[in-house]
C-alpha cells in the first residue's frame, strides 16, 4: 500500500524519524491498527463493562479461551445443514480440547451465533 515503500526506503529513514516514527513499523498494518484504535474506543462505561466481562470469561492467565461463531443460516431452509454443522463444531471441540487433555477445567468456551436454536 501507500506507505510500505516508504518503510522499506533507507533514504527516507531520518525523515521519517524525525516525524516520530519507528520506520520498520511505518507500514499500513500499523497504521490500521492506529486508526482503528483511535477511532473506535469505547466510553468509560461500556470500557468497564468489557474488563469486568473478560474477567469473568477468562479470571487468569492460565484459562483458555475459545471463541466461535457458529453460522446456522435462515431457520427451515437448510435444517440437516444446521444439523451437521453444529455436531461437526461440537465434535471438533470435544476432540482437540476436551478428551485430548486431563483438565478440561482449563477452557472456556463462548460461542454465539445468528440463530437461538
Amino acid at each position: 500500500m501507500f506507505s510500505d515503500p516508504i518503510a522499506e526506503n533507507v533514504f527516507l529513514k531520518s525523515k521519517v524519524e524525525k516525524l516520530g516514527y519507528n520506520q520498520s513499523r511505518f507500514k499500513i498494518v500499523y497504521q490500521f491498527h492506529n486508526w482503528y484504535k483511535e477511532l473506535f474506543q469505547l466510553n468509560a462505561e461500556m470500557q468497564k463493562k468489557y474488563e469486568i466481562f473478560t474477567k469473568k470469561i477468562k479470571p487468569d492467565r492460565d484459562t483458555k479461551l475459545i471463541c466461535a461463531q457458529i453460522r446456522m443460516g435462515d431457520p427451515g431452509s437448510q435444517s440437516e445443514l444446521s444439523k451437521k454443522v453444529s455436531f461437526e463444531f461440537w465434535n471438533f471441540i470435544q476432540n482437540n480440547f476436551l478428551i485430548n487433555d486431563n483438565n478440561s477445567s482449563r477452557y472456556v468456551i463462548y460461542v454465539t451465533s445468528d440463530r437461538e436454536e
